[in-house]
Protein backbone atom coordinates (compact mmCIF):
# COMPACT_ATOMS: atom_id res chain seq x y z
CA UNK A 1 0.00 0.00 0.00
CA UNK A 2 2.98 2.30 0.36
CA UNK A 3 4.72 3.09 -2.91
CA UNK A 4 7.82 5.08 -3.72
CA UNK A 5 6.84 7.29 -6.64
CA UNK A 6 9.67 6.32 -8.95
CA UNK A 7 9.83 4.09 -12.00
CA UNK A 8 10.96 1.00 -10.09
CA UNK A 9 8.26 1.29 -7.40
CA UNK A 10 5.52 1.92 -9.93
CA UNK A 11 6.58 -1.02 -12.09
CA UNK A 12 6.62 -3.41 -9.15
CA UNK A 13 3.20 -2.20 -8.00
CA UNK A 14 1.73 -2.65 -11.48
CA UNK A 15 3.03 -6.20 -11.57
CA UNK A 16 1.27 -6.98 -8.29
CA UNK A 17 -2.16 -5.91 -9.52
CA UNK A 18 -2.92 -9.35 -10.88
CA UNK A 19 -1.79 -11.13 -7.69
CA UNK A 20 -3.65 -9.37 -4.87
CA UNK A 21 -7.18 -8.24 -4.11
CA UNK A 22 -7.63 -4.96 -5.95
CA UNK A 23 -9.52 -3.44 -3.01
CA UNK A 24 -6.15 -3.19 -1.20
CA UNK A 25 -5.17 -0.34 -3.53
CA UNK A 26 -7.51 2.23 -2.01
CA UNK A 27 -4.68 3.74 0.08
CA UNK A 28 -2.47 4.38 -2.96
CA UNK A 29 -2.65 8.02 -4.08
CA UNK A 30 -1.38 9.72 -7.23
CA UNK A 31 -1.55 13.50 -7.38
CA UNK A 32 -0.09 13.91 -10.85
CA UNK A 33 -1.65 13.06 -14.21
CA UNK A 34 -0.65 9.52 -15.24
CA UNK A 35 1.59 9.39 -18.30
CA UNK A 36 2.76 5.78 -18.55
CA UNK A 37 0.75 2.55 -18.66
CA UNK A 38 1.88 1.63 -15.13
CA UNK A 39 0.84 4.99 -13.69
CA UNK A 40 -2.51 4.85 -15.50
CA UNK A 41 -3.19 1.33 -14.23
CA UNK A 42 -2.52 2.16 -10.59
CA UNK A 43 -4.42 5.45 -10.84
CA UNK A 44 -7.54 3.65 -12.15
CA UNK A 45 -7.34 0.74 -9.71
CA UNK A 46 -6.80 2.93 -6.66
CA UNK A 47 -9.76 5.14 -7.66
CA UNK A 48 -12.01 2.08 -8.12
CA UNK A 49 -10.83 0.65 -4.78
CA UNK A 50 -11.73 3.89 -2.99
CA UNK A 51 -15.13 3.91 -4.74
CA UNK A 52 -15.77 0.37 -3.51
CA UNK A 53 -14.72 1.35 0.02
CA UNK A 54 -17.19 4.26 0.03
CA UNK A 55 -19.99 2.01 -1.29
CA UNK A 56 -19.44 -0.57 1.44
CA UNK A 57 -19.62 2.24 4.01
CA UNK A 58 -22.84 3.52 2.40
CA UNK A 59 -24.48 0.12 2.92
CA UNK A 60 -24.27 0.70 6.67
CA UNK A 61 -26.46 3.78 6.40
CA UNK A 62 -24.02 6.61 5.55
CA UNK A 63 -25.64 7.99 2.40
CA UNK A 64 -22.98 10.71 1.97
CA UNK A 65 -20.54 7.98 0.99
CA UNK A 66 -22.47 7.47 -2.27
CA UNK A 67 -21.44 10.92 -3.54
CA UNK A 68 -17.81 10.17 -2.77
CA UNK A 69 -18.09 6.84 -4.60
CA UNK A 70 -19.52 8.63 -7.67
CA UNK A 71 -16.58 11.05 -7.57
CA UNK A 72 -14.00 8.25 -7.49
CA UNK A 73 -15.74 6.44 -10.35
CA UNK A 74 -15.61 9.59 -12.47
CA UNK A 75 -11.87 9.92 -11.73
CA UNK A 76 -11.29 6.33 -12.84
CA UNK A 77 -13.18 6.86 -16.10
CA UNK A 78 -11.25 10.05 -17.00
CA UNK A 79 -8.00 8.20 -17.59
CA UNK A 80 -7.11 7.12 -21.14
CA UNK A 81 -7.18 3.30 -21.15
CA UNK A 82 -5.84 2.82 -24.67
CA UNK A 83 -2.28 2.72 -23.31
CA UNK A 84 -3.04 -0.21 -20.99
CA UNK A 85 -1.90 -3.72 -21.97
CA UNK A 86 -4.66 -6.26 -22.61
CA UNK A 87 -4.21 -8.15 -19.30
CA UNK A 88 -4.43 -4.92 -17.31
CA UNK A 89 -7.47 -3.73 -19.25
CA UNK A 90 -9.30 -6.98 -18.49
CA UNK A 91 -8.51 -6.67 -14.75
CA UNK A 92 -9.71 -3.06 -14.70
CA UNK A 93 -12.94 -3.82 -16.59
CA UNK A 94 -13.81 -6.76 -14.31
CA UNK A 95 -13.18 -4.68 -11.19
CA UNK A 96 -15.14 -1.72 -12.58
CA UNK A 97 -18.09 -4.01 -13.34
CA UNK A 98 -18.01 -5.27 -9.74
CA UNK A 99 -18.02 -1.70 -8.39
CA UNK A 100 -20.86 -0.67 -10.72
CA UNK A 101 -22.99 -3.59 -9.53
CA UNK A 102 -22.55 -2.37 -5.96
CA UNK A 103 -23.48 1.14 -7.08
CA UNK A 104 -26.69 -0.06 -8.75
CA UNK A 105 -27.75 -1.98 -5.65
CA UNK A 106 -27.08 0.85 -3.21
CA UNK A 107 -28.49 3.65 -5.36
CA UNK A 108 -31.94 2.08 -5.46
CA UNK A 109 -34.67 2.77 -2.91
CA UNK A 110 -34.62 -0.63 -1.19
CA UNK A 111 -34.57 -1.87 2.39
CA UNK A 112 -31.26 -2.10 4.28
CA UNK A 113 -31.69 -5.90 4.54
CA UNK A 114 -31.88 -6.20 0.75
CA UNK A 115 -28.84 -3.97 0.32
CA UNK A 116 -26.70 -5.85 2.81
CA UNK A 117 -27.79 -9.32 1.71
CA UNK A 118 -27.05 -8.47 -1.93
CA UNK A 119 -23.57 -7.31 -1.00
CA UNK A 120 -22.89 -10.28 1.23
CA UNK A 121 -23.81 -12.82 -1.45
CA UNK A 122 -21.12 -11.38 -3.74
CA UNK A 123 -18.37 -11.98 -1.15
CA UNK A 124 -16.50 -14.96 0.17
CA UNK A 125 -17.96 -16.07 3.54
CA UNK A 126 -14.98 -14.95 5.64
CA UNK A 127 -14.87 -11.58 3.88
CA UNK A 128 -18.62 -11.20 4.39
CA UNK A 129 -18.28 -11.82 8.14
CA UNK A 130 -15.56 -9.20 8.50
CA UNK A 131 -17.62 -6.72 6.47
CA UNK A 132 -20.80 -7.38 8.53
CA UNK A 133 -18.70 -6.90 11.66
CA UNK A 134 -17.72 -3.44 10.42
CA UNK A 135 -21.37 -2.61 9.61
CA UNK A 136 -22.46 -3.90 13.03
CA UNK A 137 -19.96 -1.71 14.88
CA UNK A 138 -20.87 1.47 12.97
CA UNK A 139 -24.64 1.17 12.37
CA UNK A 140 -27.78 1.93 14.37
CA UNK A 141 -29.84 -0.69 16.20
CA UNK A 142 -31.82 -1.73 13.12
CA UNK A 143 -28.67 -2.16 11.06
CA UNK A 144 -27.06 -4.15 13.90
CA UNK A 145 -29.99 -6.59 13.99
CA UNK A 146 -29.82 -7.05 10.23
CA UNK A 147 -26.04 -7.56 10.33
CA UNK A 148 -26.36 -10.14 13.10
CA UNK A 149 -29.06 -12.06 11.22
CA UNK A 150 -27.07 -12.08 7.99
CA UNK A 151 -23.94 -13.12 9.87
CA UNK A 152 -25.75 -16.22 11.15
CA UNK A 153 -26.68 -17.16 7.58
CA UNK A 154 -23.11 -16.61 6.39
CA UNK A 155 -21.81 -18.68 9.29
CA UNK A 156 -24.01 -21.59 8.20
CA UNK A 157 -22.58 -21.28 4.68
CA UNK A 158 -19.10 -21.37 6.15
CA UNK A 159 -19.91 -24.43 8.28
CA UNK A 160 -21.39 -26.24 5.29
CA UNK A 161 -18.33 -25.43 3.20
CA UNK A 162 -15.93 -26.63 5.88
CA UNK A 163 -17.92 -29.83 6.47
CA UNK A 164 -17.96 -30.56 2.75
CA UNK A 165 -14.24 -29.96 2.33
CA UNK A 166 -12.89 -31.49 5.51
CA UNK A 167 -15.73 -33.66 6.85
CA UNK A 168 -15.89 -31.91 10.17
CA UNK A 169 -17.97 -34.15 12.41
CA UNK A 170 -16.45 -33.48 15.80
CA UNK A 171 -19.73 -33.55 17.72
CA UNK A 172 -20.99 -36.66 15.90
CA UNK A 173 -18.01 -38.83 16.68
CA UNK A 174 -19.18 -42.28 17.69
CA UNK A 175 -18.39 -43.47 21.17
CA UNK A 176 -16.90 -46.98 21.26
CA UNK A 177 -18.12 -47.66 24.81
CA UNK A 178 -20.17 -50.88 24.85
CA UNK A 179 -19.16 -52.05 21.36
CA UNK A 180 -17.83 -55.61 21.08
CA UNK A 181 -14.33 -56.25 19.79
CA UNK A 182 -15.21 -58.99 17.28
CA UNK A 183 -11.67 -60.19 16.59
CA UNK A 184 -10.68 -60.66 20.23
CA UNK A 185 -14.06 -62.15 21.19
CA UNK A 186 -13.87 -64.83 18.45
CA UNK A 187 -10.29 -65.63 19.45
CA UNK A 188 -11.39 -66.14 23.07
CA UNK A 189 -14.34 -68.30 22.00
CA UNK A 190 -12.26 -70.73 19.93
CA UNK A 191 -9.70 -70.83 22.75
CA UNK A 192 -12.48 -71.79 25.24
CA UNK A 193 -11.53 -68.98 27.58
CA UNK A 194 -13.71 -67.80 30.42
CA UNK A 195 -15.54 -64.53 29.85
CA UNK A 196 -14.75 -64.48 26.11
CA UNK A 197 -16.62 -61.29 25.22
CA UNK A 198 -14.30 -58.31 24.98
CA UNK A 199 -15.55 -54.72 24.64
CA UNK A 200 -13.60 -51.80 23.28
CA UNK A 201 -12.11 -49.50 25.83
CA UNK A 202 -13.82 -46.19 26.04
CA UNK A 203 -11.66 -43.52 24.44
CA UNK A 204 -11.58 -40.32 26.41
CA UNK A 205 -11.76 -37.11 24.45
CA UNK A 206 -8.94 -34.75 25.39
CA UNK A 207 -9.81 -31.15 26.10
CA UNK A 208 -8.04 -28.29 24.38
CA UNK A 209 -7.50 -24.62 25.06
CA UNK A 210 -7.73 -22.62 21.83
CA UNK A 211 -5.69 -19.38 21.75
CA UNK A 212 -6.33 -17.06 18.77
CA UNK A 213 -4.39 -14.02 17.62
CA UNK A 214 -6.90 -11.36 16.50
CA UNK A 215 -4.44 -8.75 15.23
CA UNK A 216 -5.16 -7.40 11.74
CA UNK A 217 -2.96 -9.85 9.82
CA UNK A 218 -4.57 -12.87 11.53
CA UNK A 219 -8.26 -11.97 11.06
CA UNK A 220 -9.14 -14.67 8.50
CA UNK A 221 -7.11 -17.32 10.32
CA UNK A 222 -8.99 -16.55 13.53
CA UNK A 223 -12.35 -16.84 11.75
CA UNK A 224 -11.56 -20.30 10.42
CA UNK A 225 -10.16 -21.37 13.80
CA UNK A 226 -13.41 -20.28 15.46
CA UNK A 227 -15.26 -22.36 12.88
CA UNK A 228 -13.23 -25.40 13.91
CA UNK A 229 -13.93 -24.59 17.58
CA UNK A 230 -17.65 -24.57 16.81
CA UNK A 231 -17.39 -27.95 15.05
CA UNK A 232 -15.41 -29.49 17.93
CA UNK A 233 -17.16 -27.63 20.74
CA UNK A 234 -17.17 -30.67 23.08
CA UNK A 235 -13.40 -30.89 22.92
CA UNK A 236 -12.58 -27.17 23.24
CA UNK A 237 -12.66 -26.25 26.92
CA UNK A 238 -11.74 -22.57 26.55
CA UNK A 239 -11.13 -19.95 23.86
CA UNK A 240 -8.75 -17.02 24.27
CA UNK A 241 -8.86 -14.10 21.83
CA UNK A 242 -5.96 -11.69 22.10
CA UNK A 243 -4.22 -8.76 20.50
CA UNK A 244 -3.06 -6.12 22.98
CA UNK A 245 -6.16 -7.01 25.06
CA UNK A 246 -7.26 -10.50 26.08
CA UNK A 247 -10.77 -12.01 26.03
CA UNK A 248 -11.26 -15.48 27.53
CA UNK A 249 -14.36 -17.68 27.09
CA UNK A 250 -14.00 -20.35 29.82
CA UNK A 251 -16.93 -22.68 28.99
CA UNK A 252 -16.46 -23.10 25.26
CA UNK A 253 -18.37 -26.42 25.19
CA UNK A 254 -21.60 -24.43 25.41
CA UNK A 255 -20.60 -22.07 22.58
CA UNK A 256 -23.49 -21.49 20.17
CA UNK A 257 -23.28 -20.09 16.64
CA UNK A 258 -24.77 -16.79 17.87
CA UNK A 259 -22.12 -16.53 20.59
CA UNK A 260 -19.33 -17.22 18.09
CA UNK A 261 -20.63 -14.40 15.87
CA UNK A 262 -20.82 -12.07 18.85
CA UNK A 263 -17.20 -12.89 19.63
CA UNK A 264 -16.25 -12.03 16.06
CA UNK A 265 -18.16 -8.75 16.18
CA UNK A 266 -16.69 -7.81 19.56
CA UNK A 267 -13.10 -8.55 18.52
CA UNK A 268 -11.12 -5.61 17.20
CA UNK A 269 -8.88 -7.50 14.69
CA UNK A 270 -6.35 -4.71 15.05
CA UNK A 271 -3.81 -3.39 17.51
CA UNK A 272 -0.65 -4.82 19.00
CA UNK A 273 0.05 -8.45 19.90
CA UNK A 274 0.90 -9.82 23.34
CA UNK A 275 1.33 -13.57 22.90
CA UNK A 276 3.08 -14.11 26.24
CA UNK A 277 0.23 -12.63 28.31
CA UNK A 278 -2.33 -14.72 26.41
CA UNK A 279 -0.43 -17.93 27.16
CA UNK A 280 -0.06 -17.07 30.85
CA UNK A 281 -3.72 -16.09 31.33
CA UNK A 282 -4.96 -19.20 29.53
CA UNK A 283 -2.77 -21.51 31.63
CA UNK A 284 -4.15 -19.98 34.84
CA UNK A 285 -7.63 -21.34 34.03
CA UNK A 286 -6.46 -24.93 34.52
CA UNK A 287 -5.52 -26.68 37.72
CA UNK A 288 -3.69 -29.40 35.79
CA UNK A 289 -1.78 -28.99 32.49
CA UNK A 290 -3.70 -29.77 29.33
CA UNK A 291 -3.27 -29.17 25.60
CA UNK A 292 -3.14 -25.76 23.97
CA UNK A 293 -3.58 -24.88 20.27
CA UNK A 294 -2.23 -21.41 19.44
CA UNK A 295 -2.99 -19.70 16.11
CA UNK A 296 -0.61 -16.74 15.72
CA UNK A 297 2.19 -15.28 13.60
CA UNK A 298 4.52 -15.22 16.67
CA UNK A 299 5.20 -11.50 16.25
CA UNK A 300 5.26 -10.12 19.79
CA UNK A 301 4.73 -6.34 19.54
CA UNK A 302 4.19 -5.55 23.24
CA UNK A 303 7.08 -5.37 25.69
CA UNK A 304 6.75 -8.49 27.86
CA UNK A 305 8.33 -11.90 28.29
CA UNK A 306 9.49 -13.60 25.14
CA UNK A 307 6.90 -16.14 23.83
CA UNK A 308 9.58 -18.84 23.69
CA UNK A 309 10.33 -18.36 27.40
CA UNK A 310 6.67 -18.75 28.36
CA UNK A 311 6.40 -21.76 26.04
CA UNK A 312 9.40 -23.42 27.67
CA UNK A 313 8.01 -22.84 31.16
CA UNK A 314 4.57 -24.25 30.26
CA UNK A 315 6.12 -27.27 28.55
CA UNK A 316 8.15 -28.07 31.67
CA UNK A 317 4.93 -27.92 33.70
CA UNK A 318 3.38 -30.58 31.46
CA UNK A 319 1.52 -28.57 28.83
CA UNK A 320 1.44 -29.83 25.25
CA UNK A 321 1.46 -26.82 22.92
CA UNK A 322 0.69 -26.73 19.18
CA UNK A 323 1.51 -23.56 17.21
CA UNK A 324 -0.32 -23.11 13.89
CA UNK A 325 1.35 -20.35 11.87
CA UNK A 326 0.61 -18.47 8.65
CA UNK A 327 3.30 -18.46 5.92
CA UNK A 328 4.43 -14.99 7.00
CA UNK A 329 5.55 -15.23 10.61
CA UNK A 330 8.57 -14.58 12.80
CA UNK A 331 10.85 -17.45 11.79
CA UNK A 332 13.44 -16.79 14.50
CA UNK A 333 10.81 -17.14 17.24
CA UNK A 334 9.38 -20.24 15.56
CA UNK A 335 12.77 -21.96 15.61
CA UNK A 336 13.17 -21.27 19.33
CA UNK A 337 9.58 -22.26 20.15
CA UNK A 338 9.90 -25.53 18.21
CA UNK A 339 12.32 -26.85 20.86
CA UNK A 340 9.45 -27.08 23.37
CA UNK A 341 6.27 -27.23 21.24
CA UNK A 342 4.94 -28.40 17.88
CA UNK A 343 5.01 -25.64 15.26
CA UNK A 344 3.29 -26.08 11.91
CA UNK A 345 2.82 -23.68 8.99
CA UNK A 346 -0.71 -23.52 7.53
CA UNK A 347 -0.59 -22.14 3.99
CA UNK A 348 -4.21 -20.93 3.78
CA UNK A 349 -6.78 -19.90 6.41
CA UNK A 350 -9.33 -22.40 5.08
CA UNK A 351 -6.88 -25.23 5.84
CA UNK A 352 -7.12 -24.56 9.59
CA UNK A 353 -10.20 -26.72 10.33
CA UNK A 354 -8.53 -29.76 8.78
CA UNK A 355 -5.28 -29.17 10.68
CA UNK A 356 -7.07 -28.54 14.00
CA UNK A 357 -9.18 -31.64 13.40
CA UNK A 358 -6.02 -33.71 13.00
CA UNK A 359 -4.48 -32.24 16.15
CA UNK A 360 -7.59 -32.85 18.23
CA UNK A 361 -8.61 -36.30 17.06
CA UNK A 362 -5.24 -37.98 16.64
Amino acid sequence: RRLVHDKRGIGIAAGLVGEVDLSAWRDVKFSRTPRTAEEALIYIVSSLARAEHHLLSAAGGDEAQLDMAHYELRRARRVDRSILPSWALRAVEEYEERVERLMNVLSGDVDVYVKLSTLVHTMQPEEALLYLRRVYRSGDEKVKRVALRLAELVWRRLEARAARLYRLRGDRRRDVHGRVDIRKTIYNLVSYRENPIVAYRRRSKPSFALVLDTSGSMAKYSLWALLAASAFSKMVSSITLFSSNITIVPNAQKLSARRVIELIFESSFEGYTNISAALRETARLYKTPSRMVIVTDLCQTVEDERPEDVTERLAHRGWRLYYLLPPRHCTAVRERVAAHATARIVSKPEELPRVIRRVMLY
